[in-house]
């Protein structure tokens, strides 16, 4: 009994040490997914070392890739960007040599800068297919007849289907205007009239035609035919407008408190009341020469009596009361090194003979 039971638990030892040790044959399983290499063989001595497998290294995310700089461009000069009004009709002022004034945008306005005694035209422009009527407005004054502009109840001029018209002053008959110049408020028109409150601005009204049926019977075919209502009111009628008032004397001095930023801010001075034309800075328009432009009469039927299609507005001034609202206007100078190149001379020492200089 003793010699087997040795036996069997030498038998046991044997299956624990077969079954716990890996045979010499027995290779490593292939990755999923890839081709194993063949084993390399193990250098002698090396069976009984125990076997350490090395843990991959950490994924490390790449970096993403640099993003190439494109080298900066040199800076050049953007034009100045003039807000287009909502409507196809164009609005320009130009000089006495019909060059558009210096213009400039700000605060959502269009501005124009003017000199005392300069000269200017309004040109009015209709790139579409159907003719218009323009109220123009100066300082407040309608340019036909020189009393408050007014596009219900004033009539303006006639634009042919594309086609520029120029305006160079406030009418004063069918063959005259007198012409548009800058000037002081106090010397302007509308300062001489009293009505002040609003120079400074140039307005255009446009108001589409009324499609007028083609068999409407023209006024001579019939001595009995009576002319519709509608049709006699669009006649546009031209008056004079009246001869410009002596400019009023100096005031008194006032005893009125002064006026206060306020008070300047709501248009006026001290306790609402608006400053003289002679306390007022910028310009205005006056009533200038005489200029010869003829025109004629003809008929026009507004597609709608009160409701323009189309209003524009310009304000001007001069180059103080530009900057004084922050519009940037680089300064008139005078250049040294512009000077010298000017009065340069190519033979400077070609010159007649001088006397030399006396002896003492």
């Amino acid at each position: 009994m003793h010699s087997s039971a040795l036996t069997g638990l030498v038998v046991a030892f044997a299956c624990v040490a077969s079954a716990c040790t890996p045979s010499s044959n027995t290779g490593r399983q292939p990755a999923v997914g890839g081709d194993s290499a063949p084993e390399a063989p193990r250098e002698p001595g090396s069976a009984s070392e125990p076997v350490v497998e090395s843990e991959p290294p950490p994924e490390v995310a790449p970096e993403p890739p640099l993003i190439a700089q494109t080298p900066s461009r040199p800076r050049v000069a953007q034009p100045i960007l003039v807000p287009r009004s909502a409507g196809p009709y164009r609005v320009r002022l130009v000089d006495a040599s019909h060059r558009d004034l210096p213009i400039f945008a700000h605060g959502g306005r269009t501005y124009v800068m003017g000199t005392v005694g300069e000269r200017y035209s309004i040109v009015i422009s209709n790139p579409t297919e159907q003719r218009v009527e323009a109220v123009i407005s100066v300082d407040g004054l309608d340019a036909m007849d020189g009393q408050a502009a007014n596009f219900v109840t004033k009539r303006g001029y006639i634009l042919d289907a594309n086609n520029d018209l120029t305006v160079d002053g406030f009418r004063t008959s069918m063959d005259e205007v007198a012409t548009f110049r800058f000037s002081s408020v106090a010397d302007s028109y509308a300062g001489r009239l009293g009505q002040a409150r609003d120079v400074g601005v140039i307005g255009v009204a446009f108001f589409k035609e009324r499609s007028l049926p083609e068999e409407w019977p023209p006024v001579a075919a019939d001595k009995h035919y009576r002319e519709p209502a509608r049709r006699a009111a669009a006649r546009p009628s031209f008056h004079a407008p009246p001869a410009p008032v002596a400019p009023p004397s100096t005031p008194p001095a006032s005893t009125a408190p002064a006026a206060t930023p306020k008070d300047i801010a709501r248009g006026g001075g001290a306790s609402g009341a608006q400053p003289s034309p002679e306390e007022r800075r910028g310009l205005g328009t006056e009533f200038g020469e005489a200029r010869e432009s003829h025109i004629g009469g003809t008929s026009f039927d507004r597609a709608s009596a009160s409701v323009p299609a189309q209003v524009v507005s310009v304000r001007y001034n001069d180059r103080a009361g530009l900057v004084a609202i922050g519009i940037a206007i680089p300064p008139v100078y005078v250049d040294a090194d512009l000077h010298l190149r000017e009065t340069a001379d190519p033979f400077r020492q070609n010159r007649f003979a001088q006397a030399p200089p006396p002896r003492y």
